[in-house]
């Protein structure tokens, strides 16, 4: 029997129970002084068996999974991945490597937005490697 209303306006929302963490890094992300809000992405991409490995040991595809669950904009990642940008690799970008990119991508893929996005988020790995590295 059709009553006049949608299928979608019949159903009940259903609530997620929020992600759990179970790692050395307390979610208040105060021990490097980073606001908890901004360090959800890596605490999540952290759980990824990629973050277990040293960030120079990376291969092109893990710098590519990682970019993608920190939020680095996809037009990026595929340029890293045709650019075989590796974790040994992705340590060295540098202004040139990325104005390099944009130029061989004959776009403007690497804005200062997604060039400071990159090396912020790489810098976190990197600080996070290190207290992972001395509290085992």
């Amino acid at each position: 029997m059709h009553t006049g209303e949608s299928w979608a306006s019949l159903a009940k929302p259903v609530a997620l129970p929020p992600p759990i963490f179970h790692d050395s890094m307390s979610d208040s992300g105060s021990e490097i002084g980073i606001d908890s809000k901004s360090t959800f992405p890596i605490r999540m991409a952290w759980k990824k068996d990629f973050m277990i490995s040293p960030i120079w040991s990376w291969s092109v595809s893990t710098v590519c999974d990682w970019a993608k669950a920190v939020g680095i904009k996809t037009e990026a990642v595929q340029v890293f991945k045709e650019e075989d940008i590796t974790g040994e690799v992705l340590l060295t970008l540098d202004e040139n490597d990325f104005d390099r990119m944009n130029k061989d991508a004959g776009r403007r893929v690497f804005n200062m937005g997604t060039r400071r996005k990159v090396e912020l988020e790489r810098t976190k790995v990197l600080e996070r490697q290190e207290i992972d590295g001395k509290s085992t």
